[in-house]
């Protein structure tokens, strides 16, 4: 009401050469096509799943809905999060500072997904009986999502990583390649599967998916490489070798508790299942943090340091801090 009483009124403004306006048109056109382009994913996994055994669609879809989790609880954060401080070194062409948190974020995603898909494959079967073995859910759609599901998780890191790297290029206000690769890596995708369903049935569509996944990460990597010149991969291979390790021991122990727990639960009824995945993982992820300090992982201590600031604070700080370190 001040506003207005001294005369001042709202006039629309409709400059469509405006600088900015023209700038996000440019680079909302290949982000919207790269968008379209997962959802032709799907439609052709569909007319792919359609020429298999009945069934075959929902078997990969409910895979695939495990799958997921992981990516949109610990990458998609991480990448969001980072999203500005990246955008800001490059607008400040501080490439120095673009690498320092292109990496850091990198190897953080390392850290959490590395050990998550191996204790994923181990505890594969357990997951899916757990959440899907009851009911009219039959046991050979069982051994049919399993399968999936153990093929999903070859691409489960690379996957993750192209949420990173697609925010690489679009804080370089470059949408355009991200597109190109996308469909490079969704032909992969699609083709891999029609190949592979033969052989392997739903397995195979699975496979595909993650093959194409895999190969478009790499490329991805390979062409932000090319722009920012230098991305620290001598930090991130020492410190994802020694997370592969720390994984490795993590996957040993818990495969190693699942057949000792065998024989001590009854894996035909749910409460059992229960217990013999929460026994495996929990041991699996208690060795994992062990070997990894052992190791001197550098990510331990600022994932530490993340939770002690959720313990203090309720706000975004944490995260903030962990891409820091």
């Amino acid at each position: 009401p001040a506003v207005r009483h001294l005369g001042w009124r709202w006039r629309p403004l409709f400059n469509w050469r405006d600088e900015n306006i023209l700038c996000l048109a440019r680079l909302m056109g290949p982000r919207t096509l790269t968008l379209a382009i997962s959802q032709l994913n799907f439609l052709a996994i569909t007319i792919v799943a359609s020429t298999l055994a009945a069934g075959s669609l929902a078997i990969f879809n409910l895979a695939y809905n495990i799958w997921t989790f992981p990516l949109g609880v610990m990458a998609a954060s991480l990448a969001t999060a980072v999203f500005p401080n990246l955008s800001e070194n490059a607008a400040r062409r501080d490439w120095s500072g673009f690498a320092r948190n292109f990496s850091a974020t990198f190897r953080h995603i390392l850290f959490l997904i590395i050990p998550f898909s191996v204790l994923l494959i181990v505890l594969r079967a357990q997951i899916v009986r757990v959440i899907l073995g009851t009911g009219k859910f039959g046991w050979s759609d069982t051994i049919l999502t399993i399968n999936a599901l153990q093929y999903l998780t070859l691409g489960l890191l690379a996957e993750a990583l192209m949420l990173l790297l697609v925010r690489g290029f679009f804080a370089l206000e470059d949408t355009k390649t991200p597109f190109w690769l996308g469909l490079a890596g969704s032909i992969l995708r699609i083709g891999g599967a029609w190949l592979l369903m033969a052989p392997l049935g739903v397995g195979g569509l699975a496979l595909g998916w993650a093959l194409g996944g895999i190969f478009n990460m790499i490329l991805l990597w390979f062409f932000l490489e090319k722009r920012v010149q230098d991305l620290r991969f001598g930090e991130i291979l020492t410190s994802g070798l020694k997370i592969l390790l720390a994984s490795f021991l993590a996957g040993a122990g818990a495969w190693w508790l699942l057949r000792l727990a065998d024989n001590f639960v009854d894996t035909r009824m749910f409460g059992g299942l229960l217990t013999q995945g929460l026994i495996a993982g929990g041991a699996g992820l208690a060795i994992y943090l062990l070997a990894a300090a052992v190791l001197g992982v550098s990510e331990i201590k600022s994932l530490w340091q993340m939770v002690k600031n959720r313990l203090s604070f309720k706000n975004g700080a944490a995260t903030d801090e962990l891409i820091q370190h």
